[in-house]
């Protein structure tokens, strides 16, 4: 007993020697002198020079803590420009003792303001492409080996992302909350942040939660729920809700690949299923591809949902039933989607719909069998709203196109072979048979 008592003893003096030693070292210790080790050790682990402004500051308990003001990562195509990574504020901390023992436990790694800035040039090089050559890199830990990052906080963030073509997409208050990071365990994330495409777009408000595993050059995000508002000129004010889910979406990040097997897309009563979906990014030029299927579905009801005024039809039944299957694909080409199968009401049609570029034209080539035109006219009551074809709404699509028709009917007439040759531009539509 009384050697338990001796031992508590000594326990607690030594405890009370490390906590003095630990207030005289941070009292003793100028942390500005580790400003050089830092920025050689990110040198060294990512090929990139790191610039830390203002005085970083020291803490010892509970934590090895390293606290910063405003700091920086240069980007390799532009040293002198834009950096790619920058923040107002960072703090990490790491446990001492395991440390000590070669193994890497970190506190939860706090970022305030932080941008990255994603650029890629007319030869298809990204900036960030060194940076990840530089992280595969073996022995960049120093042989330390990585055990835990207690989470991720991250408030008032954001991604811009810009291309020689000119596209462009942001990422603006993007906030992240995350458990406790161990190699090969999986962790619940939450993000939320706004989605802006073009350089004046709407923006578009996104929420997502998953369950993240971080591997050996991969990254696994499985239960993926995600809620976001759509935006956009003509429909609701505060914007259409959706919800995203999919069970898995895989990324090789050596590769620079992105799949997903299944995810839907559902928005008010319509479901949007993507299949076999794949990002490619480590290409010249990013790459993108899905199989798409929306099931029948009311149209009138959909864009009802959507806010979009639905005209009154001679036939009650009109714009009922919708349904498509389609192949999207993006790539320096641009974005198009080759359709297979598209349904509206009784009339079938399969074909191409493509736009080359950002603010170029959207062209399309359709074929369909047969469609009856009346059925689409104005209710012969007078007192009720007259159909208005909507030329400006469609002029500023910017359309050019075909459609080609097997069969139309139209005031008691039947038509065979009936192509339509549609312009859409400089708020005009024109249409030639």
């Amino acid at each position: 007993m009384r050697i338990a008592k001796w031992l508590g003893v000594l326990f607690l003096w030594l405890g009370a020697l490390a906590m003095v030693g630990a207030l005289i070292i941070t009292r003793v210790v100028d942390p500005e002198s580790f400003k050089p080790r830092i920025a050689d050790a990110v040198r060294t682990a990512t090929g990139q020079t790191l610039s830390l402004r203002g005085p970083l500051r020291l803490s010892w308990f509970p934590w090895l803590a390293v606290e910063s003001n405003a700091g920086a990562l240069a980007n390799p195509l532009d040293p002198v420009g834009t950096p790619l990574v920058s923040w107002r504020k960072a703090r990490i901390g790491a446990r001492l003792w395991p440390l000590l023992r070669g193994e890497l436990v970190l506190d939860q790694l706090q970022l305030d303001g932080l941008h990255v800035q994603l650029t890629r040039d007319a030869g298809g090089h990204g900036n960030w492409l060194s940076l990840l050559d530089g992280l595969r890199r073996p022995g960049r830990t120093g042989g330390t080996s990585f055990k835990e990052l207690r989470g991720l906080l991250l408030r008032d963030s954001s991604i811009e992302y810009r291309d020689a073509s000119g596209f462009k997409w942001s990422l603006s208050g993007w906030h992240v909350d995350s458990g406790a990071i161990h190699p090969n365990q999986p962790f619940a994330f939450d993000s939320q942040f706004e989605l802006t495409t073009g350089e004046q777009g709407p923006r578009q408000s996104m929420a997502l939660h998953a369950v993240l595993r971080l591997g050996a050059g991969s990254l696994d995000i499985a239960d993926v729920a995600a809620s976001l508002r759509l935006r956009a000129a003509g429909l609701r004010s505060d914007g259409v809700p959706m919800t995203l889910k999919a069970a898995l979406v895989h990324a090789d990040l050596p590769a620079q690949t992105w799949s997903a097997p299944i995810a839907t897309l559902q928005s008010a009563t319509a479901s949007l299923n993507f299949r076999a979906a794949q990002l490619q990014l480590g290409n010249p030029s990013a790459e993108a591809h899905a199989n798409v299927e929306l099931p029948l579905t009311s149209l009138r009801k959909l864009l009802a949902d959507w806010g979009v005024k639905v005209p009154h039809t001679r036939d009650p039944a009109a714009l009922e039933r919708f349904a498509f299957v389609c192949k999207i694909s993006y790539g320096a080409f641009g974005v198009a989607a080759d359709i297979t199968a598209l349904q509206l009401d009784d009339s079938h049609f399969s074909g191409r719909v493509a736009r080359g570029t950002a603010d170029g034209p959207i062209e399309f080539q359709l074929q369909g069998d047969t469609m009856r035109l009346d059925r689409y006219r104005s209710p012969a009551n007078e007192h009720a709203t007259p159909f208005v074809f909507p030329t400006a709404q469609l002029a500023a699509l910017r359309a050019r196109g075909t459609l080609t028709l097997e069969q139309a009917q139209a005031a008691g007439a039947e038509f065979r072979g009936v192509t339509l040759r549609l312009l859409l531009a400089e708020g005009a539509l024109s249409t030639t048979p």
